[in-house]
């Protein structure tokens, strides 16, 4: 058992949108903690699986907040966090999960332990696909100059945690809301889902909150959920648009623009605007030389 103190509440924070059986998996985990003293808020935003209506038999402890279909991930914590700020204390704590997460019982008490270390650190968590059992997540780096982002080696050197992180996604996050209070809220506005997190925690980083991700806290994550929109999937003008476009791509042009505007050092700047607008021409390209290459191969095919 490890020694902690049940003096923190922890207030955890999940956006939902369907995908029913993954919340209760990942409820079901909560509700097996070693660490009794939390609160849990689901942000419903507009399911259609009756995701509201099994959550309060099934967990009716659970406070829901309902949104319309349109807060997306960035707007539904936004609400989230609006709500837990109105009776949380600074001594206690925000825990930030995806629905799509599962964990062992002393995962929340792992990373209250971790959190004692220091009282200006984010700490995230070591995420494994739960389909291939390979490292999803070890914390992101990011390469400002070539717009590269990628994951931190895991390196066994004895040490529980990773550091040098420039980011941190929402898999699994937790956050003291004394520094919540000081870097403030997700801008939905800006970001409504992709890149939100990394953008939220950039900005946390620049007031100069440290971001670690913990080794033993691990979160299995379910990637068949994601939404992310791949090129190779594209097929049709329409469905390029929805890639360059959607607020569900991760390769939305507005979202990538808004996102080095907001968190680019100023001397990558220009050249990362030009490199995202030039990204998205050569898609542009590639696309329609292979609808071209396809009509002919219909036309070839019919002769």
């Amino acid at each position: 058992m490890l020694s902690h103190s049940e003096d923190y509440n922890v207030y955890i924070l999940i956006p939902i949108h369907n995908n029913i059986a993954e919340t209760r998996k990942c409820l079901s985990c909560i509700h097996n903690q070693t660490y009794n003293n939390y609160e849990v808020v689901v942000i419903d935003d507009g399911s259609t699986d009756n995701s509201t209506e099994i959550i309060k038999n099934v967990y009716p402890d659970t406070t829901i907040l309902q949104g319309d279909g349109n807060l997306w991930w960035a707007g539904a914590l936004f609400m989230g966090i609006e709500h837990i700020l109105k009776k949380a204390d600074d001594k206690d704590f925000l825990l930030i999960l995806n629905n799509d997460v599962t964990f062992d019982e002393i995962y929340i008490e792992t990373l209250i332990n971790c959190s004692k270390d220091s009282q200006n650190t984010i700490i995230g968590s070591l995420c494994i696909d739960s389909e291939t059992g390979k490292i999803a997540d070890s914390g992101p780096i990011i390469d400002w100059s070539k717009l590269k982002f990628s994951i931190k080696p895991l390196i066994d050197d004895n040490k529980d945690i990773i550091e040098g992180l420039d980011t941190l996604s929402t898999r699994g996050v937790l956050i003291r809301i004394s520094i919540i209070k000081k870097i403030g809220n997700f801008i939905p506005e800006q970001l409504p889902h992709y890149a939100s997190d990394y953008e939220y925690f950039i900005r946390a980083k620049n007031k100069e909150y440290k971001l670690i991700m913990s080794k033993k806290a691990v979160v299995f994550s379910n990637s068949s959920t994601t939404g992310i929109h791949y090129l190779d999937d594209v097929n049709g003008i329409k469905e390029l648009y929805k890639y360059l476009f959607s607020i569900k791509s991760a390769a939305n042009v507005i979202i990538w623009l808004r996102f080095t505007k907001l968190c680019c050092p100023s001397k990558y700047k220009i050249l990362n605007y030009l490199r995202i607008i030039g990204r998205a021409f050569i898609a542009s390209i590639i696309i329609m030389f292979k609808l071209k290459i396809n009509k002919i191969k219909l036309i070839t095919k019919s002769v």
